[in-house]
């Protein structure tokens, strides 16, 4: 299991470019599938929420704005980074967190805010869009530490 430090990924070879040592970013050892729920280890969460160098210089998953419409796109998802590991895949659209509609990838980090910040919820369901077919992914946080 990664700790909160080897979380920061510090690059200590500056002619790499990256700011980022990469080989220490695991999502997948914090991230688990059982009986249709992915456990999250809430650690990982916060480390994020405090820096999240790591999930953007060491992944290539992106989201991308549906022209001429609300959503976003996830794209470039493939295996052992954070959010396809989290069950999400490239062509994706997200609809909704608990109920929380999901127009901008803003959106999003605003609604999982007020649950997790505001409302202490450790429980997520989230509706996407997956092709023709509206799929809904469940999540639960947990502590390891």
């Amino acid at each position: 299991m990664l700790t909160s430090k080897e979380l920061i990924c510090i690059d200590d070879d500056p002619t790499t470019g990256s700011s980022y040592n990469c080989s220490a970013w695991d999502p997948d050892a914090k991230i688990g599938l059982l009986s249709g729920i992915y456990y999250v280890d809430a650690y990982l969460v916060t480390d994020l929420m405090n820096d999240s160098a790591p999930l953007v210089e060491c992944d290539d998953v992106t989201v991308e704005a549906i022209p001429n419409g609300p959503g976003f796109e996830i794209a470039g998802a493939s295996t052992g980074e954070a959010l396809y590991e989290l069950g999400l895949r490239s062509g994706d659209i997200p609809l909704y967190l608990n109920s929380y509609p999901l127009d901008t990838h803003g959106d999003a980090w605003d609604a999982f805010i007020e649950l997790w910040v505001n409302e202490s919820e450790s429980m997520y369901e989230l509706v996407i869009l997956r092709g023709t077919s509206v799929v809904t992914l469940n999540y639960e946080l947990y502590f390891t530490r």
